[in-house]
C-alpha cells in the first residue's frame, strides 16, 4: 500500500468509526469520547489492513481468511471483539480471563487495558484502571 492510500484508507475508517459511534448514539444513547472513537478507528484500520501476525494482507480481497479477531463459538460467533465490547464488556472480561483460544484471549486483555480497565483475576471480573 502506498503512503496516500494508507491516508485514504485511515481517512475512511476514521469516518466510519465516527459514523458507528454516532449511530449507537442516536440508538441507545452512548456517547463516546474524541480518544474512544480515535482507539476505534485505529483498531479497525489495523484490523481491515493487517493480518494476524502483524503482516500486511497479500492484497487477494479474502478478508474471510485475515485474522480480526472474529470470535468463532459461543452466543457471540462470528462477531468482532470490538463489535462485542460496544454491546457486552464483561463478555470480553470473560473472553481475557477464560478463553481457551490464546489469540483471543490476549486481544480481549489488550482491548480491555486500551478501554482503560485492567483484568485484576482469573475470574474474569475487571476494575477501573
Amino acid at each position: 500500500m502506498t503512503n496516500q492510500n494508507g491516508k485514504q484508507d485511515l481517512k475512511r475508517v476514521l469516518v466510519e468509526a465516527l459514523q458507528i459511534c454516532r449511530e449507537l448514539n442516536d440508538e441507545y444513547h452512548v456517547s463516546f469520547s474524541t480518544s474512544e472513537i480515535l482507539k476505534l478507528g485505529v483498531t479497525l484500520f489495523i484490523s481491515q489492513t493487517r493480518n494476524g501476525n502483524g503482516a500486511a494482507n497479500n492484497g487477494n480481497g479474502n478478508d474471510k481468511n485475515k485474522d480480526t479477531a472474529i470470535v468463532n463459538f459461543g452466543k457471540y460467533k462470528g462477531m468482532d471483539l470490538l463489535e462485542i465490547l460496544r454491546t457486552d464488556r464483561s463478555y470480553i472480561s470473560w473472553l481475557a480471563a477464560n478463553c481457551m483460544n490464546r489469540k483471543l484471549r490476549e486481544l480481549s486483555k489488550s482491548i480491555l487495558e486500551e478501554d482503560g480497565l485492567s483484568t485484576d483475576s482469573l475470574s474474569g471480573t475487571v476494575a477501573a484502571a
